[in-house]
């Protein structure tokens, strides 16, 4: 389709639509391809839908430039005091007419509560008194040059500078999985000016805080004092060869601090096995624990050390591994699994991701009596997923028939996933 055909289609029916129901709308998800159709988005959003709770926009500009220049008014929109929620995404970088028109929708939302962001824009949230979810989204999975071209740490300070004391939750998003390979060599973060980027003095309420680019976001220390209700910790790295999680790790050890109030956390990408067993000093009363060690590949033993660790952390309900590769043998790692028996006795939820599968085939005879050892010990747990493990036909069938006989919940098992 021709794009000009297509703008001019995308405006006249979400025009048509949105006065049309105008009164009914409270929900309302735009996605668009082209930066002229947030002309139309624009006009929608200064006549209609006054009872609007829920808006999401998706934004993919695919470098159509049309003969006439766009220009989103400067004029203010329709005041939206039921407008909560907020959710942008970018798969491109953000241009100046998508920044004005987002920051003309925070300033006619002033009860919003959650918003999503995508990287590189810095609105002025300083009527947004109620916003308590910030999410910072890096969308598009582009060389970390790229990424850091549009990065203002002075911006984004002032604008959590506005917001830090009333925000509950806190994300810096990655892109999925994805980690950012850099264009020719290495990024260098250390001599960089752009990473000169610290949290707000005070952030007395802040209970979730997750941030997935700590390369980007460099915390040397974490302060307690700073974040005195923190309950949920997310830590995670942008650039495959980057030690900071491993480095950020290491800094709160030697600080000797300690989270008592931490209750679930999450560490991406963890290189060094040694730090695991600080984990139970730091954290020391978590409920929900998530590992993962993918990027340490072939690192012998790392799923027996992952298991250790948590079997000093009392009170432990939920427990995801994520581990690159089983590089042993099928029966030792099913030996690794059925020492840790009596770590099942307090989990609920037990799950592991392996991204290396181990070898396909049938299991042998004694293979055979340790799996159902193994199954019997994880039993008192809600739910059991195991990803990657492989298995033949053969040997999934006599697992089915050993759980029926033995009256067991087959729902809650999920040991295949993948293989």
């Amino acid at each position: 389709m021709d794009p000009a055909h297509w703008i001019d289609t995308f405006g006249y029916r979400l025009t048509h639509i949105c006065d049309k129901f105008s009164d009914i709308v409270q929900i309302l998800e735009i996605s668009l391809e082209y930066e002229p159709c947030l002309q139309s988005v624009y006009q929608v959003l200064k006549n209609c839908c006054p009872n609007l709770k829920k808006l999401r926009i998706n934004f993919e500009d695919n470098e159509y430039e049309p003969d006439l220049g766009i220009e989103i008014l400067p004029g203010p929109l329709l005041r939206r005091p039921n407008l909560t929620l907020l959710k942008v995404t970018c798969e491109v970088q953000v241009t100046p007419s998508l920044t004005s028109l987002l920051q003309l929708i925070v300033n006619a939302s002033p009860n919003l509560r959650k918003a999503t962001i995508p990287w590189g824009f810095y609105p002025n949230f300083a009527n947004s008194k109620r916003l308590d979810s910030l999410r910072v989204e890096l969308d598009f999975p582009w060389p970390i040059e790229y990424a850091m071209e549009d990065f203002k740490p002075v911006e984004l300070s002032r604008l959590l500078k506005k917001v830090g004391d009333q925000l509950v939750n806190l994300t810096f998003s990655r892109p999925g999985n994805y980690l950012m390979p850099p264009c020719d060599k290495a990024y260098n973060f250390k001599n960089s000016s752009k990473t000169r980027f610290k949290l707000p003095r005070t952030m007395s309420k802040l209970q979730k805080f997750e941030n997935e680019m700590v390369d980007i976001f460099q915390h040397q220390r974490l302060d307690i004092e700073r974040l005195p209700a923190l309950k949920t910790l997310r830590i995670g790295k942008i650039l495959e060869k980057s030690r900071r999680v491993d480095k950020l790790l290491e800094n709160l050890y030697k600080a000797e601090k300690v989270f008592t109030s931490v209750e679930n956390l999450a560490i991406l990408e963890i290189q060094d096995p040694k730090l695991l067993d600080g984990l139970k000093t730091a954290f020391p009363n978590l409920k929900r624990l998530e590992l993962d060690t993918r990027c340490k590949k072939y690192f012998k033993g790392e799923l027996g050390e992952m298991l250790n660790t948590c079997k000093g952390l009392e009170g432990l309900k939920y427990l995801h591994l994520m581990v690159s590769t089983f590089s042993e043998p099928r029966l030792n790692i099913i030996l690794t699994l059925l020492d840790s028996a009596e770590l099942y006795k307090e989990l609920k939820v037990f799950e592991i991701l392996i991204f290396r599968g181990t070898v396909r085939g049938d299991l042998t005879e004694e293979e055979m009596d340790l799996f159902k050892k193994l199954l019997v010990a994880m039993n008192g747990m809600d739910r059991v997923t195991i990803h990657n493990f492989h298995v033949g036909e053969e040997s999934r069938k006599k697992i089915l028939d050993f759980m029926v006989s033995n009256t067991m919940s087959v729902s809650k098992f999920e040991l295949f996933r993948g293989g």
